[in-house]
């Protein structure tokens, strides 16, 4: 069986299939175009973490800026973030019984939303 992967060779930059292989050259034209972007909650994610340093999703919660959002809301764009190559976890912590990944943002997280690398 084909990977997902190999069915849908152009992903956007948030890990969605935008063209399959077999798609004419008009429709991967077309995907570059309407490829998706990052969104408004996903670019307050890695502006904290260049703000604040490298964190994990419960720290993050804590942050005022974060307040009037749920829990799984801010975990589920850490994880497509870290699915996209945006966010690296450089390290764990180990605040209750399971380890908790603590992020970072890559350069490619910082090209995303127009930050200098640093």
């Amino acid at each position: 069986m084909p990977r997902r992967e190999d069915s849908y060779p152009n992903w956007g930059p948030l890990c969605q299939p935008i063209a399959r292989r077999t798609d004419p050259a008009t429709s991967h034209e077309a995907a570059d175009v309407v490829a998706p972007t990052v969104g408004k909650i996903q670019r307050e994610v890695l502006r904290a973490i260049i703000q604040w340093g490298p964190m994990h999703g419960r720290q993050m919660e804590q942050l005022g800026d974060f307040a009037t959002y749920s829990p799984s809301t801010i975990r589920k764009r850490i994880s497509e973030l870290a699915k996209a190559g945006m966010l690296e976890s450089v390290g764990t912590n180990r605040e209750g019984r399971a380890p908790i990944t603590i992020y970072d943002v890559t350069t490619t997280g910082r090209d995303a939303i127009g930050e200098p690398n640093g």
